[in-house]
């Protein structure tokens, strides 16, 4: 058996709910059609993606994440604005930005990249960028609607969407059906107890 597995923090249920909250304002001023939106319980940060990964490996993928987690504390950020990638020119995904101290989920992203290295998997190639993927943009808007959606997403700059704190790591299967994709948590591991980092 084997499953599509990555690496997440997962979002507490308020932020959740205020994410979504936010993307209905979103929906409404953009055009219509324009932007695929997530689902709200959904939507998380990858910290690494492994590909399909035979279920045999879960228990090694598992020790390596509690070593990669036990170099961090509980996380504190907050959530603001829009951006896309991988440009305005072509956006494809919106995202939301978090702001903060971020050198802390940055370390422990390296954490994590190193240990699944260590055990075989591919380097990532593109530097980490903690975001958080609200929609994925229809390909081939019409220049009107493409003007709009960057509107709205320039206008949204300075919005706080929310706090985002966790303490905890998770390894996620996703499972693509054709109206997105399914997310199984397989287990979570808690960050170090350390104090929370803002």
């Amino acid at each position: 058996m084997k499953y599509r597995l990555f690496c997440a923090l997962e979002l507490p249920a308020e932020l959740r709910t205020k994410l979504a909250e936010a993307q209905a304002g979103f929906k409404a001023a953009t055009p219509r059609g324009s932007v695929r939106w997530a689902r709200p319980p959904g939507i998380h940060i990858t910290l690494k993606f492994y590909g399909d990964v035979g279920a045999e490996r879960v228990p090694e993928l598992e020790a390596g994440l509690k070593r990669a987690a036990a170099t961090s504390g509980p996380l504190a950020l907050t959530v603001r604005g829009l951006g896309v990638f991988p440009n305005p020119k072509q956006p494809q995904v919106i995202w939301a930005g978090l702001q903060g101290d971020l050198e802390p989920i940055t370390r422990l992203a390296a954490q994590v990249e190193a240990e699944g290295v260590a055990l075989g998997f591919a380097a990532e190639r593109r530097p980490f960028m903690p975001h958080l993927t609200l929609g994925r943009v229809h390909d081939e808007l019409r220049p009107a609607d493409l003007t709009a959606l960057l509107a709205v997403v320039e206008q949204a700059q300075p919005t706080v969407l929310g706090e985002l704190r966790v303490d905890t790591l998770s390894l996620m299967a996703s499972e693509l059906k054709p109206l997105g994709a399914v997310y199984e948590r397989l287990f979570t591991v808690p960050l170090g107890q350390g104090p929370a980092t803002a």
